[in-house]
């Protein structure tokens, strides 16, 4: 019985480190999966991101609610920075992950209504590829603009980077609203 508490309390502890520890490349892993890096072990991520490619709402349904966690100590638990973040933002912080109250900001000071409405609707969660499957350099490009990397191909995401960073908004447009592929 003492053995039984003991590889438990190992287990939860190990568990616990290995969500803590967020490499760059964990970073970067998470972001292409769209979720944050430090709610989720490698192992979990992996899952996740099998489970979306294959496009099983269950499974990602299970490892997005964290039931997968069940006995085991969360770290997907609710930060103090998360609190103040969403409760000036007005949200319930349980809601969210630290990227989104993140995004959502950014979209409400740059007075984006449609990102905004994207993030607070989870429609970043949902796992429709018009893309087919995501690259890592998809998810990078994507992450750094704050879009759903399955929703666009890599050339429309560097026609987006290019025309934000030329601040050409009708170019941008162009690609974020797929008017390219009705031409």
């Amino acid at each position: 019985m003492k053995s039984a508490i003991l590889i438990a309390a190992a287990f939860a502890a190990s568990a616990t480190a290995a969500l803590a520890d967020v490499t760059p490349g964990k970073a970067q892993f998470a972001a292409g999966v769209g979720v944050n890096a430090a709610d989720y072990s490698l192992a979990e991520l992996a899952l996740l991101r099998d489970a979306k490619r294959d496009n099983d709402r269950e499974a990602v349904n299970y490892y997005v609610t964290r039931e997968n966690r069940t006995g085991v100590q969360s770290a997907a638990a609710v930060t103090p920075a998360e609190t103040l973040l969403a409760a000036k933002l007005g949200l319930d912080a349980s809601r969210y992950t630290q990227a989104e109250l993140d995004l959502i900001d950014i979209a409400r000071r740059d007075n984006d209504r449609e990102k905004e409405a994207f993030y607070l609707n989870h429609e970043n969660r949902q796992s429709a590829s018009t893309a087919a499957a995501v690259t890592p350099a998809e998810a990078q490009v994507a992450a750094k603009l704050g879009l759903d990397a399955g929703r666009y191909t890599l050339v429309e995401l560097n026609q987006i980077d290019a025309a934000r960073r030329d601040n050409n908004r009708e170019k941008e447009n162009f690609y974020l609203n797929h008017v390219n592929r009705n031409s």
